[in-house]
């Protein structure tokens, strides 16, 4: 923070948001200046234990709120939880506790069904993303459905 970073990713499943709390609080840098996003684990997909679940970070956070906050990958075998866990997130984002929400890892198709079930579109799409892994079509479904790719 002191050599200017101002986008922080964290995650529940990183075991460090107390840690990254501690660094945001101990910097002397205006909250507002900085972007924190954090990630919802698998293992607390679904309404209640999504809400839950983000009460905990935050307070490891130590935050009122968070930027952007991603389902961390999704279930497409338990693929009811991971909608519920989205829109658990919709519910976050409509209380002001969030200020976006998105997905990571999800594929087009994944998108597209998450899209069709619920009322916010993802802002981001969190994936693998280099010169040798390009992921022109999953860009190009971002485009189209108006999501941000994030690498």
């Amino acid at each position: 923070l002191a050599s200017g970073y101002r986008l922080i990713d964290t995650a529940a499943a990183y075991f460090n948001e107390r840690e990254v709390g501690e660094g945001v609080a101990g910097s002397g840098v205006d909250r507002a200046e900085l972007f924190v996003t954090t990630k919802l684990w698998i293992s607390d997909y679904g309404y209640e234990p999504t809400l839950r679940a983000f009460g905990a970070g935050l307070g490891r956070l130590g935050l009122d709120y968070v930027d952007l906050y991603l389902l961390h990958w999704p279930m497409p075998l338990e693929w009811e939880r991971t909608v519920a866990a989205y829109k658990a997130a919709e519910k976050l984002l409509a209380d002001g506790r969030v200020r976006a929400i998105g997905v990571s890892n999800f594929s087009a198709a994944h998108l597209e069904d998450l899209i069709a079930r619920t009322d916010v579109v993802p802002a981001v799409n969190q994936v693998e993303l280099h010169p040798f892994f390009t992921q022109r079509a999953l860009r190009d479904a971002h485009a189209r459905l108006g999501i941000v790719t994030q690498s």
